[in-house]
């Protein structure tokens, strides 16, 4: 057996909305869970079977704790409320070596050269971007790698996921009331996963591989883009199967249908679902007002309410992914069939 230990660079986990502080307490409970759940990783690699062993508890978790103990909203900043030593601490952890030691069982490959090394990196990276969706599927918002400074010094992708949009679908979720987006326990999640069988793909090969890659898609993006519209579109005609004819009305129907719409605010739901696969329309076929590559909002106010519009719109079709696959998870299904309503 093959025995091999790195030191994986992650961000400190921290909060990208000031909104709903009460979150944290879900952030802790899901953090509390990843020892047990996520410590020890077995998987299938073409070079032999892995164990990927992973020392959360040396100070990661400790960390993460005390940040989200200690959270201030961005309002007590500006209001003078956070104490100047928290601000210090803060400051000194913003990154944490995190322990990780892989095996390999019945290699077929020398890896003590640099390609080998290499190799088996990536095989870790994957592994943390299936953890990436089991805890954010788990509680939305709740693990990002996302890090200018640590993509600048190296070239691990993971270090462009940010969990920011799972954040603010749960928010959106809350404030709205619909569809239901909440914290399943990450056990349940993360078997889920494993039983997807994603293995090491990198092309999608089925429905659901469709949605999850097109959602890490969305995470990837750091800035307003419509291109949202279109990832967000794709996961829900992935989950969904809708045909080509009437897409939008039976997508309605089918989400509806699905998640449950509340009678007090049922056509205003369904109203929500029509404008935003029609705002996707009508990107794909060049009607949507865009903005400028640079966005230079001194120039042009406008684009404040231009990337505001395709921003909710792009966020409630998020909303809607999200609420699909918890459900899914919560039934243990891998997949959706709906028949059509009897006319």
């Amino acid at each position: 057996m093959f025995s091999r230990r790195y030191k994986l660079t992650l961000p400190i986990f921290y909060r990208d909305h000031g909104d709903f502080k009460y979150l944290n307490k879900e952030f802790l409970k899901v953090w509390g869970e990843v020892p047990n759940v996520l410590s020890n990783i077995t998987f299938e690699t073409e070079i032999g079977l892995a164990t990927l062993n992973i020392d959360w508890e040396d100070n990661y978790i400790s960390k993460i704790k005390g940040k989200l103990i200690n959270f201030y909203t961005i309002e007590d900043y500006f209001n003078g409320i956070v104490p100047e030593e928290y601000i210090r601490e803060i400051g000194e952890h913003e990154h944490i070596e995190l322990s990780c030691q892989i095996n390999i069982e019945n290699y077929e490959l020398d890896l003590m050269n640099e390609r080998g090394k290499r190799i088996l990196f990536y095989y870790i990276e994957n592994i943390f971007m299936q953890i990436f969706l089991a805890m954010n599927l788990s509680t939305p918002g709740s693990f990002s790698a996302f890090s200018y400074e640590l993509k600048s010094k190296g070239d691990l992708d993971i270090y462009s996921f940010s969990s920011s949009d799972f954040e603010s679908a749960w928010i959106d979720s809350i404030k709205e009331g619909w569809p239901l987006i909440e914290r399943i326990e990450l056990n349940k999640t993360w078997n889920w996963i494993k039983g997807l069988n994603l293995g090491y793909r990198q092309i999608a090969e089925n429905c659901i591989e469709r949605a999850l890659f097109s959602i890490l898609t969305i995470c990837k993006g750091t800035s307003i883009n419509p291109n949202q519209l279109i990832w967000n579109a794709i996961a829900l005609e992935a989950l969904y199967g809708t045909p080509k004819s009437q897409i939008t009305r039976l997508l309605v129907d089918r989400v509806s249908r699905f998640l449950g719409l509340p009678e007090n605010g049922r056509g205003c739901f369904k109203k929500k679902i029509r404008d935003f696969y029609d705002l996707r329309s009508r990107f794909v076929h060049g009607e949507l007002d865009l903005t400028h590559p640079l966005g230079n909002n001194v120039l042009d106010p406008r684009i404040f309410d231009n990337d505001g519009f395709v921003l909710k719109n792009a966020g409630f079709g998020f909303c809607i992914v999200i609420a699909t696959l918890q459900k899914m998870i919560k039934n243990h299904w891998k997949t959706l069939k709906l028949k059509e309503k009897n006319k």
